[in-house]
């Protein structure tokens, strides 16, 4: 009888610390195949499509730095989103820097999303 109320303690213990909601996942960066399985699939559908990778993130900012992506190849105002390695969009976002090596952008965040987080992937296609 012991053990059986050690065990329900145990539990009831790890609900209270842990929490009962389901929390969101944490972000899963696109490595080199991921990003160019992204690139393949959207520029058969968009052979104009752009697709980079996160590579800075400032929160408090609402800003994100990409790279992987030619700054030339997007303009001021382009709109893109943001998505995780499944595909899901968590974020859109919109140009408003360019630099030598990357594009800044900043974005809203989905309801059922998140902050775009480093190893993301920013699309610019017609979805």
């Amino acid at each position: 009888m012991r053990l059986h109320h050690a065990v329900l303690s145990a539990v009831l213990t790890s609900l209270v610390l842990c929490g009962c909601k389901s929390q969101k996942p944490a972000a899963i960066p696109a490595d080199e195949a991921t990003l160019q399985q992204f690139r393949d699939t959207y520029t058969r559908a968009d052979p104009t499509a752009k697709i980079g990778r996160v590579i800075a993130v400032l929160p408090e900012n609402r800003l994100v730095a990409v790279g992987d992506i030619a700054p030339a190849d997007v303009q001021i105002g382009d709109v893109m989103v943001f998505m995780n390695t499944n595909s899901q969009i968590i974020a859109m976002g919109h140009v408003v820097e360019k630099t030598a090596d990357a594009i800044h952008l900043n974005y809203d965040v989905k309801s059922d999303g998140r902050a775009p987080a480093v190893g993301d992937l920013a699309v610019k296609a017609k979805l």
